[in-house]
């Protein structure tokens, strides 16, 4: 049994409803609102282009990957090598590169994935499999 309360709750939602839809086709944002309510009173989802160009950054640069996994190859390469137990200097001179840039790709390393120093990053290796 419906009572007036109830009665009364609903007509005044349909009225919200319909003078939110109203008074979006009266703006002058290009139907952006109106379609957005429509949406959103259907029950859907509506996300505006600012936010979809946000989503897209986030799914692009992989925030739900592991920290290794967003690391470039050259970078990853050097993080097996110092967590397998190598310095810096020797590991320039396998791979041909300056001591400065291995300390470079280090840094980046370390602040990438959070870390603070090499014994961090060899213990992330060992839990990870990079290394054996």
């Amino acid at each position: 049994m419906k009572t007036p309360l109830t009665l009364s709750l609903r007509l005044l939602d349909r009225l919200a409803k319909n003078d939110l839809i109203q008074l979006a086709k009266r703006t002058t944002m290009n139907g952006r609102l109106v379609q957005a309510a429509k949406k959103v009173l259907a029950g859907g989802h509506y996300v505006s282009a600012s936010v979809g160009e946000a989503l897209a950054v986030t799914v692009r640069t992989g925030v739900d990957k592991l920290p290794h996994e967003r690391l470039s190859d050259r970078e990853y390469e050097v993080l097996c090598l110092i967590a397998s137990g190598k310095t810096v200097s020797s590991i320039a001179e396998s791979i041909n590169l300056s001591v400065t840039t291995i300390s470079t790709y280090r840094a980046r390393i370390l602040e990438k994935m959070n870390l603070k120093n090499n014994a961090e990053l060899t213990r992330y290796a060992l839990q990870h499999g990079l290394v054996v």
